[in-house]
């Protein structure tokens, strides 16, 4: 039975307040403050372009003869 609402709550030692962003997946969870989140996007689009241009040079990589 709920007793509280809007306060922080501490879950296995991490705290979360309210307004944070709470992502979990079966690989686990992570908490984003809500004051940080757009620079945590900005981050995870530099990640995933990073990502897609390492994807790019190892397809170009495998596909010259004798690569």
């Amino acid at each position: 039975m709920p007793f509280a609402y809007g306060v922080a709550v501490e879950i296995c030692g991490v705290c979360v307040n309210p307004g944070d962003y709470v992502h979990m997946d079966s690989a686990g969870g992570v908490v984003i403050p809500s004051a940080t989140l757009h620079r945590v996007f900005a981050i995870a689009e530099d990640i995933a372009a990073e990502e897609a241009e390492a994807a790019g040079v190892i397809r170009g990589e495998n596909a010259q003869p004798g690569g």
